[in-house]
């Protein structure tokens, strides 16, 4: 009788070191998918910031000078279409119907 109470008293500690391991084992695993989730919130945030600053970096302003005419604007934001004159945009409009006779 002793030897059996003595065989199950080692199954026990057997089973408990192996449910000690298996602990162990899901808590490394648990750890890194915290990590893991911490880096891929960490990155979505770095991605949201940088998309704000990116179009925050621009100053978004549309206005009308004129109906019908288009302002035409430079790199720097002079309006180039101020430094046309009137008879050039006529020459260009003559121009373009030159071009464009016949292929209606």
């Amino acid at each position: 009788m002793m030897e059996k109470v003595e065989k199950n008293i080692k199954e026990l500690e057997r089973e408990k070191s192996n449910f000690e391991t298996m602990v162990q084992a899901n808590m490394e695993t648990a750890r890194h998918w915290k990590h893991a989730l911490v880096s891929i919130i960490f990155a979505w945030l770095l991605t949201v910031a940088g998309f704000i600053w990116y179009i925050a970096q621009y100053d978004y302003v549309s206005y009308n000078e004129a109906q019908g005419i288009y302002a035409m604007i430079d790199a720097n934001g002079n309006i180039v279409s101020q430094d046309i004159t009137p008879e050039q945009w006529e020459a260009f409009i003559e121009w373009q119907r030159v071009l464009n006779d016949g292929k209606d």
